[in-house]
């Protein structure tokens, strides 16, 4: 019988577990989405900030908005996505928002809050994403490749077992 040192089974363990792991992780890797804009700003009493993006062509803005609840929660949250001359879309409190636009140009993210309690101060999480129109989305992971990485992960942790019984 042969010995076998002490962290080799782990070692099989880690490295079968991340090639399985990489071959499923593997499509959520390619995006086609362009990020605009991500700001996490703390904001004192009530307060506006603005933000300018600049999209590249027609498409559609996904547009996040949370509140962090750090160090304290917000009491009225917004963000209206705007151009120099109208208002397109207005988000109130938490959630996502999706619109689209017409072409390229300058749009405006506008974000207003009122904190509440004894500091005054929260904070918030804005991101806004871009997809060109006619843009597929992500891009499709070939099956062979994902099949590949996952059979191997597999396969090295059957050996690791198979190993370990001997």
């Amino acid at each position: 019988m042969t010995e076998m040192k002490k962290g080799a089974p782990v070692r099989r363990w880690l490295v079968g577990g991340a090639l399985g792991l990489a071959a499923l992780m593997a499509g959520s890797l390619a995006q086609a989405a362009t990020v605009l804009l991500t700001d996490t700003p703390l904001l004192s009493g009530t307060q506006s900030l603005v933000y300018s993006m600049s999209a590249p062509s027609a498409g559609t803005l996904l547009v996040t908005l949370d509140d962090l609840n750090f160090p304290e929660t917000f009491a009225e949250l917004s963000v209206a996505i705007t151009t120099t001359t109208s208002v397109l879309q207005t988000l109130t409190g938490e959630g996502e928002m999706q619109l689209d636009i017409s072409g390229a140009g300058a749009y405006y993210a506008v974000v207003s809050g009122t904190t509440q309690g004894h500091f005054g101060l929260g904070q918030l999480s804005l991101s806004v994403f871009f997809t060109a129109l006619g843009d597929p989305g992500p891009t499709p992971v070939p099956l062979p490749g994902a099949l590949a990485l996952l059979l191997s992960g597999l396969g090295a942790l059957g050996f690791a077992r198979k190993r370990a019984a001997i």
